[in-house]
């Protein structure tokens, strides 16, 4: 299990819900929104190791606000680029 960050939420933040570990995302497109489930893998112990995908939670959000997520997502996202390497 990932350890959770200390990092503190902001104080605009609406709820304050643990936070959820995901490996993998689908995206439900609708007209008007959009539905993000995200996924976990699994891996159990023991010698025939086997993985399990299980759904970790479902993000709703409109359409209209996606904009603004891919904007904060780049911004996050660059600082986090390796150096020397260049997109």
């Amino acid at each position: 299990m990932a350890k959770r960050s200390s990092r503190a939420k902001p104080a605009d933040s609406p709820t304050h819900e643990p936070d959820v570990f995901a490996t993998d995302f689908d995206v439900h497109d609708f007209e008007d929104w959009l539905r993000v489930i995200c996924w976990v893998e699994e891996v159990e112990p023991g010698d025939g190791a086997k993985a399990t995908r299980r759904q970790a939670a479902a993000l709703v959000m409109p359409r209209s606000s996606l904009a603004k997520l891919m904007q904060v997502l780049r911004v996050s996202a660059g600082q986090h680029r390796e150096s020397g390497r260049h997109s």
